[in-house]
């Protein structure tokens, strides 16, 4: 299966399946730290895992995440006015872009280009003569962008990715751990049962349809998708555990936003449970402990 959409099936069984209560394996609750709600793999992971050396590894950066100009593929936030011939009250307002993915005026993306936060940048364009509103269409404009907010987070995601691949495909299992392997192997076959309901499918049929294999290869396929998935919680608590990490409540707000926007939630509105449901505590708890492993290996990674 496609990783992005094993990403999204491994959120899921967080989220469904919720991780073993036996042991937090965080360090002591202090002042400004919370308990760990729950945490696999509470045992010594040395005999499953040797983990590769995750300080100072050597890699080329994807991208300048440290620069402040405008560029190809950007994400901005603009504060806009747009003054347009024969309509006698201005547009304005605040919308965050993808410079060359913005859909808008001609011309408009390239403006940006070069320039930095906190710029303003004056451009004179056209509506085109088929535009879909009519009282704008053929008309020229006079378009006044304040450059607010420069997000070059793809950048530190893409490297922290990358540093983090290093990391899970450098470390070999011993062994795997029998019950976490077999836990994730049912939650697996659990949600492609799921989602063959959904489409109202048989199980095979939605399998050969949507992975092109049959029901009898699925436990071979869920047995590696749990491979993957143990693996890889078994480098996250092993750096954790190794470098002495622990959360803070800041932390878990500032990860809210992104726990939404990873299970598909337009607000906390829309989420099935709130944030003290054991479930979601969990899943948000992971969520922030998987963020803050990767930023310890960008911050210790050397740039070459």
């Amino acid at each position: 299966m496609g990783r992005k959409w094993l990403a999204l099936l491994f959120g899921l069984v967080l989220l469904l399946s919720g991780c073993s209560t036996a042991g937090d394996g965080s360090a002591s609750a202090g002042e400004g730290t919370v308990a760990l709600v729950g945490q696999p793999y509470d045992y010594d992971l040395g005999e499953y895992l040797k983990l590769w050396d995750y300080t100072g590894i050597r890699y080329t950066p994807l991208g300048d995440p440290g620069r402040s100009d405008v560029r190809w593929g950007d994400t901005v936030t603009l504060e806009l006015r747009l003054d347009i011939d024969g309509v006698e009250e201005p547009s304005e307002g605040i919308d965050t872009i993808t410079v060359g993915d913005s859909g808008f005026l001609e011309g408009f993306d390239e403006g940006l280009v070069g320039h930095s936060v906190d710029e303003t940048v004056e451009m004179e364009l056209h509506f085109p003569a088929d535009y879909g509103n009519p009282d704008y269409a053929g008309r020229a404009a006079k378009v006044t962008a304040h450059i607010l907010l420069l997000d070059l987070s793809a950048y530190r995601d893409r490297n922290e990715s990358a540093l983090w691949d290093i990391v899970v495909g450098e470390s070999e299992v011993l062994q795997y751990p029998e019950k976490e392997l077999l836990r994730y192997e049912e939650d697996y076959r659990e949600l492609y049962e799921a989602f063959a309901r959904q489409y109202q499918m048989s199980l095979d049929d939605y399998l050969q349809a949507f992975f092109q294999i049959t029901e009898e290869e699925l436990p071979e396929r869920c047995r590696a998708d749990a491979e993957a998935a143990v693996k890889e919680d078994m480098v996250l608590w092993a750096i954790w555990r190794d470098a002495g990490l622990s959360l803070t409540e800041g932390a878990l707000e500032n990860c809210r936003q992104l726990w939404l926007q990873t299970y598909g939630y337009e607000s906390e509105a829309d989420m099935p449970a709130a944030w003290d449901d054991a479930s979601i505590a969990q899943s948000l708890q992971r969520l922030a402990v998987e963020r803050k492993v990767k930023t310890l290996l960008l911050q210790s990674a050397v740039e070459e």
